[in-house]
């Protein structure tokens, strides 16, 4: 039952509530139109690999809906993407608005997860030895491996530079999500999704600068 959970969030990072702001905050609002491109090619390889993935070592298969790619994220990512081709702008009061709004859903998805680990007990929380070794991988084995498969695929340091960083966030809060609905670990997947968040807040500044 924990394995399809493992495999998920490793492979899934936090791309989008964490990635969006981190990257702007780094490299500028330019680079949020690059992450918008990479979330929705996370959400469809979720919902039709991360599936897969999640049924690892069960003797059920995934079940693959094409309107579960229907989310707000993917449209609005689509649109984003339309209006930044069409050079497209919004008057500044909209612009700045919707802004704030934006800024709310890295501490909703927070407070989501939150609600989750309130309902454990903080020992069985803080004493998963293998939650631990899986942060570990995650957040900075990982990395470090794959450091110089990006250096020799792409050639653009600024490309570089957003996808490594994309790369260095935490478990996706969607782990949550999956494991929920389809009837998995679901406090497995909040540990999972707490403690690397909790350790990439000394990992990203520590690894970041690696990407040059």
């Amino acid at each position: 039952q924990q394995q399809g959970v493992y495999v998920f969030m490793m492979t899934f990072s936090n791309v989008g509530f964490m990635g969006f702001p981190l990257v702007n905050a780094v490299y500028g609002s330019e680079a949020v139109f690059y992450t918008a491109i990479i979330n929705i090619l996370f959400t469809i390889s979720s919902y039709t690999i991360g599936l897969l993935l999640l049924h690892c070592g069960q003797a059920t298969k995934a079940k693959f809906d094409p309107k579960q790619l229907l989310t707000p994220g993917v449209v609005l990512s689509v649109l984003a993407i339309i209006l930044y081709l069409a050079d497209f702008s919004f008057p500044t009061e909209l612009v700045q608005s919707t802004e704030t709004v934006g800024n709310m859903t890295t501490p909703s998805a927070m407070l989501c997860m939150g609600s989750t680990l309130a309902s454990m007990d903080l020992k069985e929380v803080m004493s998963d030895w293998r939650v631990y070794l899986f942060s570990v991988i995650k957040q900075i084995v990982l990395p470090l491996l794959l450091l110089p498969l990006i250096w020799s695929v792409l050639s653009s340091d600024y490309l570089r530079g957003i996808i490594y960083l994309l790369l260095l966030t935490p478990v996706a809060n969607s782990a949550v999500l999956f494991a929920t609905e389809y009837g998995y670990d679901e406090k497995l997947a909040a540990k999972g999704v707490f403690l690397s968040t909790i350790l990439s807040v000394g990992t990203i500044p520590l690894l970041a600068p690696l990407i040059g």
